[in-house]
């Protein structure tokens, strides 16, 4: 609970109109995950784990503006995961927390200009936090109701304390990846469920918890039920490798991606599952989905990035279908004779489906998380 000394100069700040805001383009936000600028200094996006980090002192409050379309929401997360001021200090702030979990920002419940405020209090004015601000819905659930094309637009935040210079992580993950790098059914807590905007989380999913494990900034391009090959439930909809290209996942067209302003320290592979749901079991369709992977990480990293070194984790996960073991086996080989640095890493956790829709839940997410981390940091020499 407040204090009455906070509240009353909570009063008193609010009285006279001390807030001062931020465009989401200004100097002092960094961002990380793909988006474009739009008029107004705002950012347009729609993939998960979009982040906008700042830091902010003297503070009781923070917000986030965001608009969404009339027919669409989204849902975000705002925490403050390190301490700016214990981490200039030389030490591993490890009691962060979160400050708004399920934040949503709705077309159908906004300001008439389409504006949603996300608010959180009680920060404590002598404090300097990093406050992160996550897209929390991979482009499958932006619909109003469950499913649908939308985006989101970040306009700025606003504060009664002050904005710092931007925070920065030196590391860099871009993950490409379906349902198990998205987060269907993440918050699952009691299966069966079915998999929704409520139960489905990036923030609750084993790659955002392996990012802030090895302190990396990280972009992620993942869709359920999306394969490198063949998807699991369309069998003509774009896949992995044409969503990677884009900048937004639910406009094929909308812009290519420009690859020169995010560069990973190492690009995150969690795909194939739904690829093995359409194997006939020949020859054939294994080499058509081993050279139609090969080719996208070739491509990926020798053109895309421009980086023949960049380190390539294949991951598996959570549970170890042999077919698709045997192919990354196989993938991972094509790639080092290629010249690329590929590496397999398995997420394989000894533990039933805990989430919604037969999807890992939030305990399997951080065995997957705790797997990957301890893998990637050996290769990486985190």
């Amino acid at each position: 609970m407040a204090s009455r000394v906070a509240v009353a100069l909570l009063a008193a700040r609010v009285a006279a109109g001390a807030e001062t805001f931020v465009t989401a383009v200004d100097p002092r936000v960094s961002l990380t995950g793909r988006h474009y600028a739009v008029p107004g200094g705002g950012v347009l996006f729609d993939w998960e784990a979009v982040t906008a980090r700042v830091n902010v002192s003297g503070a009781l409050y923070f917000k986030a503006l965001v608009r969404v379309p009339a027919g669409s929401r989204s849902k975000f997360v705002i925490d403050e995961p390190w301490s700016s001021a214990r981490e200039a200090g030389g030490a591993k702030d490890t009691d962060g927390f979160v400050l708004g979990d399920g934040l949503w920002a709705d077309g159908a419940t906004a300001a008439a200009d389409g504006t949603t405020t996300l608010y959180v209090a009680g920060l404590d004015p002598g404090t300097t936090y990093t406050i992160r601000v996550f897209h929390d819905l991979e482009p499958l659930f932006h619909g109003a109701v469950a499913y649908g094309p939308g985006n989101a637009t970040l306009l700025g935040f606003a504060t009664d304390g002050a904005f710092a210079a931007a925070p920065a992580l030196p590391r860099r993950l871009e993950w490409v990846g379906d349902s198990l790098t998205a987060g269907f059914g993440s918050r699952g807590a009691a299966p069966p469920c079915g998999a929704t905007q409520i139960t489905s989380s990036n923030f609750h999913s084993y790659s955002r918890l392996a990012c802030d494990a090895l302190g990396a900034a990280c972009s992620v391009i993942a869709w359920s039920g999306k394969g490198m090959y063949e998807n699991c439930c369309d069998t003509d909809g774009e896949t992995l490798p044409g969503y990677f290209r884009q900048t937004l996942g639910n406009e094929a067209f909308s812009q290519t991606w420009n690859f020169s302003a995010f560069i990973p320290d190492a690009l995150v592979i969690n795909a194939g599952t739904n690829d093995e749901g359409k194997n006939n079991g020949t020859a054939a369709w294994s080499d058509a989905f081993e050279g139609t992977f090969v080719a996208f990480v070739v491509d990926a990293v020798k053109v895309r990035y421009a980086t023949p070194t960049m380190p390539v984790l294949l991951v598996q996960g959570p549970s170890l279908d042999s077919r698709l073991f045997s192919s990354l086996t196989r993938i991972q080989a094509a790639l080092a004779a290629a010249g690329v640095d590929a590496h397999y890493v398995s997420a394989v956790v000894d533990a039933p489906p805990d989430g919604c829709a037969g999807h890992p839940g939030q305990v399997n997410h951080v065995l997957m998380a705790k797997a990957f981390t301890s893998a990637a940091a050996k290769i990486l020499g985190w």
